[in-house]
């Protein structure tokens, strides 16, 4: 008599466990890049990098402070901080900063969605930071964590990246 193949508890949760691995490891295949500009501005998405072998991933939340170039050194000295011409300390830069201060030096700081995604309106070069959240109202300070120098276009598409190399914005083709 041929007997047929049964699967026990233990089996039952294997194979589940197998599928759902190979279903995360499907979905972290796509692409984490910004998309494409539909109009006019900067759309850009910020992005988790892992040195641990982990896939990048988007990093949702928070806001992307843009500070035109020309009242940078307004910024630097109303933080506290030094400004450098060194562009490797900016990409470690910590500092507080409020939303008067940002509508004064002609800033401004852009909501982050739930999928890493920004668009930014502004063009010429400015400092782009990470921040803590988008919040605008003066009522709180916003903690920008890293900071570049990008010349932004009238249209494109911008990357942003934080992880144990600091944080990195650079334009990509689109």
């Amino acid at each position: 008599m041929e007997r047929g193949h049964q699967l026990t508890l233990p089996g039952v949760v294997g194979l589940t466990a197998l599928l759902l691995a190979g279903a995360v490891l499907a979905g972290c295949g796509g692409s984490v890049g910004p998309r494409r500009p539909d109009g006019p501005g900067v759309a850009g998405r910020m992005i988790l990098l892992d040195d641990t072998g982990l896939p990048s991933r988007p990093d949702p939340g928070g806001g992307i402070l843009v500070i035109p170039e020309p009242p940078l050194p307004d910024l630097w000295h109303s933080v506290g901080e030094r400004e450098s011409d060194q562009p490797e300390p900016l990409t470690y830069t910590f500092f507080d900063v409020g939303g008067d201060l940002v509508d004064e030096l002609g800033g401004e700081i852009v909501p982050v969605d739930a999928d890493g995604h920004f668009r930014l309106t502004k063009s010429g070069r400015h400092l782009i930071c990470r921040t803590s959240d988008a919040d605008r109202s003066g009522a709180r300070s916003s903690s920008a964590g890293g900071c570049d120098l990008v010349d932004l276009p009238e249209s494109g598409v911008l990357e942003a990246t934080f992880g144990e190399g600091g944080f990195h914005a650079e334009l990509v083709p689109g």
